[in-house]
């Protein structure tokens, strides 16, 4: 037994020591455009299409459509990498195979890898950032690993973001939105523009329900660059969403799509929202299979829809505590909506206390415009980061909008967890934290604790591969 903890902690301060060399790079978002990753991926000699992947842009929406095409995949018995950002609790979590963290030992290979190439690249000014060296880790480990397929989220924008160096079989634009307005620019058009950047000549791609203006830039974008456009309400939906039993928040709707109809679907995932992610999610994969020759049962869809998990996406620990990032404008009206209907089932008056944080540079005012007209109270505090709002400034954001609403400010997360909790249990509502993925990550395994839960995450059998 001691020689299994020996190794356990070897292998923690391994992947601790390999974090710290990531971290060494440029920060995430300190520099766009496609010349360092694409110089990194060619002296690496990666291949751009050697993995059938499915690539996924959005406001919002994003995490969820990957995570679900993936679960749907794993549940047809293949084989699946995901690259997803930003991470929540554990940052290898940002690129997994099967449903594990990349392992430790491709780690080294690829840092062993990195640091032979890394004076060619440094000799031409093409040093990549953290988020392109995680880039390339993604493809790396799914190439090392064997993956059949993969689902690869757009870190920020889509032109000119990392990952649209590599070339998919099927891209998707789940929604457009406000959001990082200072990078993308200011109006749904230019958002539009920026995400419409991931399309490529013959590569099929989902449009998901947008607004017209933004709608109007992806459709011209995808008639001058070739790509056949697959659009919501015309060519595929989700119809007939209804509230279910399954879980809370869960719903029950039908799909409609370019081959068929597949009723009575569940996603795992909480929210009515989560039915039109499900919906670009099914025509992404049954695009991704007809791509690459194989089978999607609707065995393995139903499956994977079962076995889809988000974390800190409309999140409910029981029994009274429910986690989303709603981080921005749209996201805080789809939690105020999926809120609405979750707690009218069970009270005369939907409300809940909110334990709020979020960060600096958003839209404070429009995120919190849904949300407090169902608050009992707000606590506020802030998560650990340079770029977290102020508590203050948070709470004056608040009693702006809510005058009468009872704040309290308290700057240590778990504190303000703690009392929060206990406002909510006294007044006989849940607890909603949200407001930023940073504050959600930093609480969700501190809340696991306070309540005694377990994760969430059954395996679900997968089905034998190529069964119809």
């Amino acid at each position: 037994m001691e020689d299994v903890r020996r190794a356990i902690g070897g292998e923690a301060e391994e992947r601790a020591a390999h974090l710290a060399w990531v971290k060494s790079f440029a920060p995430e978002g300190s520099a766009l455009g496609l010349e360092r990753i694409e110089a990194l991926l060619a002296a690496l000699g990666l291949p751009r299409d050697a993995v059938p992947a499915v690539h996924v842009a959005g406001t919002n929406g994003k995490g969820s459509v990957t995570r679900t095409v993936a679960a749907i995949f794993s549940a047809a018995g293949r084989r699946v990498g995901v690259y997803t950002s930003p991470h929540l609790e554990d940052y290898w979590e940002r690129v997994e195979v099967d449903g594990a963290p990349v392992r430790t030992e491709t780690l080294a290979a690829f840092r062993r890898e990195v640091e032979t190439v890394l004076p060619r690249l440094a000799a031409r000014g093409l040093v990549p950032t953290e988020f392109e060296v995680m880039t390339a880790l993604a493809w790396y480990a799914f190439l090392r690993e064997g993956v059949d397929l993969a689902a690869v989220e757009v870190g920020l924008g889509g032109r000119l973001d990392a990952t649209n160096a590599l070339h998919p079989k099927v891209a998707a634009i789940t929604t457009v939105g406000y959001d990082h307005v200072h990078i993308l620019g200011p109006t749904l058009r230019d958002i539009a523009r920026e995400k419409a950047g991931i399309l490529k000549p013959g590569v099929p791609v989902v449009v998901g329900p947008l607004p017209p203006e933004a709608r109007e830039v992806v459709l011209a974008e995808a008639e001058a660059r070739g790509a056949p456009v697959f659009l919501w309400g015309r060519d595929y939906a989700a119809e007939d969403v209804v509230p279910c039993d399954a879980f809370p928040g869960a719903v029950r709707f039908t799909y409609r799509g370019p081959w068929g109809t597949r009723p009575n679907l569940v996603p795992g995932l909480a929210g009515a929202h989560q039915a039109q992610n499900t919906a670009v999610a099914v025509l992404a994969g049954e695009l991704l299979a007809r791509a690459v020759g194989i089978p999607l049962p609707d065995e393995a869809v139903r499956l994977g829809l079962a076995a889809v998990r988000h974390k800190g996406r409309l999140e409910f620990l029981p029994p009274d505590v429910w986690l989303d990032g709603a981080h921005n404008p749209e996201g805080a009206r789809a939690l105020a909506e999926a809120l609405s209907n979750v707690l009218a089932r069970g009270a005369a008056e939907p409300r809940a206390v909110f334990l709020l944080a979020t960060s600096a540079d958003k839209d404070v005012s429009e995120i919190l415009r849904p949300l407090l007209p169902l608050a009992r109270a707000a606590f506020v505090t802030r998560y650990t980061g340079s770029r977290a709002m102020s508590p203050d400034v948070l709470a004056a954001h608040v009693r702006m909008i809510a005058p009468r609403l009872d704040v309290w400010i308290n700057e240590d997360p778990q504190g303000a967890f703690l009392e929060a909790l206990a406002g909510a249990r006294q007044a006989g509502v849940p607890l909603v934290v949200c407001g930023s993925l940073y504050l959600v990550g930093e609480l969700r395994g501190f809340a696991h604790s306070v309540l005694g839960v377990e994760e969430r995450a059954p395996r679900t059998p997968a089905i034998p591969p190529g069964k119809d």
